[in-house]
């Protein structure tokens, strides 16, 4: 008896992920090494704030807007 096919995976849902988990763990690793290094967390917030702004400009559109829900 053959099983139903699944159905495929969107690949560009996996792409998006893939990038949205590089910049998860960037953020991560980057406050951990400014925590270690003892700065203060509002030092530190404020580097990964402008770490987060440079990467919005080097996402592209498609990654910025992708399931974005409507505003109520």
């Amino acid at each position: 008896m053959r099983r139903p096919a699944q159905p495929r995976p969107d690949p560009l849902a996996t792409l998006i992920g893939g990038q949205i988990d590089r910049v998860h763990q960037t953020v991560t690793a980057v406050t951990g090494r400014g925590t270690l290094a003892g700065r203060e967390p509002d030092e530190v917030s404020r580097v990964v704030l402008l770490l987060l702004g440079d990467t919005e400009g080097l996402l592209g559109e498609k990654v910025l807007n992708y399931a974005v829900r409507p505003s109520e």
